[in-house]
């Protein structure tokens, strides 16, 4: 069906939503970071990107993460396989976090589609690739 490039950094995360998606039909590409997805979605054209908005190594939040990604993608004229308005589904678990109750707010004002909190259901996440790539 789809082509879609999954940006997340915790692998059992990664490997549980690649395989909602895989069953659904979709071909997934996997990364940890925004700098490897901004390098796969300049290969490789996809249909969909769905990003984690904050990347943690050892604990610590890196600012390579969904923001700094879905603002590079956003951004008009970048050399890139995957076009400027590829449907973006921001998701987090953050939110929860003192101070943090905004962060998909703040994904959606620099250019997520539409984003989703963790933890992430299945029928939650496939009905809204479906609406964004229909």
């Amino acid at each position: 069906m789809a082509r879609i490039l999954l940006m997340e950094d915790d692998a059992l995360q990664r490997a549980l939503l690649a395989e909602m998606l895989e069953e659904a039909g979709h071909e997934v590409n996997s990364c940890l970071n925004a700098t490897e997805a901004r390098t796969l979605a300049g290969a490789e054209r996809f249909d969909l990107v769905i990003t984690d908005i904050i990347v943690q190594v050892r604990g610590k939040s890196l600012p390579d993460g969904g923001i700094s990604l879905i603002g590079n993608m956003r951004r008009v004229g970048s050399e890139s396989a995957t076009p400027n308005t590829v449907p973006i589904i921001a998701v987090s678990g953050t939110y929860k976090n003192p101070g943090m109750s905004d962060i998909l707010k703040m994904a959606d004002q620099v250019g997520a589609t539409d984003s989703l909190k963790k933890p992430i259901y299945k029928e939650e996440l496939l009905q809204m690739v479906d609406n964004l790539l229909a």
